[in-house]
């Protein structure tokens, strides 16, 4: 404390300001709960993204690719030649289905909106 008692009064009146109240630290608490679930979440959407974009697919695609060879090969020249593609292409085709395309990747939303309108002999209620 200090010598001057009109600087005393003034640093208990604002020391009492101060002091959080039970409700205060739990609002505090609830709200920080709150953010660091909403990033953890954001994180493990995250992760699960780059699992999913660099492990997942890439295995996937080759898993179809596979079996999209053997399909073709297990044709005959004959059914090949009808189809338009000859023996020797089939591992071309093949590795041009599964090559990333250069074309990017457009997201459209969509936002619907619609009025409602009740017919003219329904009673308007309100609840308060």
């Amino acid at each position: 404390m200090s010598t001057n008692p009109l600087v005393d009064c003034r640093i208990e009146q604002y020391a009492d300001q101060l002091v959080y109240k039970p409700e205060d630290v739990w609002r505090f608490e609830h709200k920080a709960r709150e953010i660091r679930a909403r990033e953890f979440a954001r994180v493990v959407r995250a992760g699960w993204n780059w699992v999913k974009t660099y492990l997942v697919e890439p295995i996937a695609s080759a898993i179809r690719a596979e079996r999209a060879y053997r399909e073709l090969m297990a044709l005959d020249d004959r059914t090949l030649a009808d189809i338009g593609i000859s023996r020797s292409e089939i591992s071309g085709i093949v590795a041009r289905s599964i090559a990333p395309r250069a074309e990017a990747r457009r997201v459209v939303s969509v936002k619907a909106v619609a009025t409602v309108r009740a017919p003219a002999d329904v009673e308007e209620k309100r609840v308060a």
